[in-house]
């Protein structure tokens, strides 16, 4: 993936990709849940991953490490993880497929699921272009990474890879179609860098 752009929103507020209504295209799944949910607060219909997915165990964090984020709390408690597969990818195949530019968003929390109070860090891949290095917390922290993408193909993988620091896990998935008229980026992809909020004051004073 040539042009790109380092970083990560690595415990920080997330942002909905979608509003109450997810535009056509748009694919958004809870990982590790037994059956799909439409959430209260955006009103977006979260789907199983087991329809994506062949491997893998369901998993539910840690009782005290439970709720975290109040935007994000139905998909941080649960989570898959692959002990048995050093490789393990989420089969992808938006409506539009090929020739559109997709948003796709990840998210990740440990939660000591496992008990074990050791949390992973493994790689991440979009198809068979390396995305980033995951490398978790202990407690109700979380990771998420997004990364802008042009499909040549009407389909694509997101592959999470074990490099023998801990077994990968994966809390949800999110993908998106973005405005071809906005995003040129065909040979290329864009990785978030950094997110800020701006603030301005109409009546701005300092007293001495």
């Amino acid at each position: 993936m040539a042009g790109l752009c380092a970083g990560h929103d690595k415990l920080v507020e997330p942002r909905k990709l979608a509003t109450t209504t997810d535009r056509p295209g748009s694919i958004s799944i809870d990982c590790g849940v037994n059956e799909g949910y439409t959430d209260e607060q955006s009103g977006i219909y979260y789907e199983s991953d087991s329809e994506f997915v062949t491997v893998g165990l369901n998993n539910v964090v840690s009782p005290q490490y439970a709720a975290g984020n109040p935007q994000l709390v139905q998909m941080l408690n649960t989570l898959r993880s692959f002990p048995e597969v050093n490789k393990s990818c989420y089969h992808l195949k938006p409506e539009q497929g090929k020739g559109h530019h997709y948003m796709f968003r990840v998210f990740f929390t440990y939660g000591n699921y496992d008990g074990l109070q050791k949390p992973p860090k493994f790689e991440l891949y979009l198809g068979v272009n390396f995305w980033a290095t995951v490398e978790l917390d202990i407690g109700d922290s979380y990771w998420v990474d997004e990364i802008i993408q042009f499909l040549s193909t009407d389909t694509i993988d997101v592959c999470l890879v074990n490099t023998g620091s801990g077994i990968p896990i994966i809390s949800g998935l999110e993908l998106r179609l973005l405005n071809d008229f906005i995003y040129q980026i065909e040979s290329r992809a864009l990785r978030l860098y950094d997110r800020y909020d701006v603030i301005t004051y109409d009546n701005y004073s300092t007293t001495s």
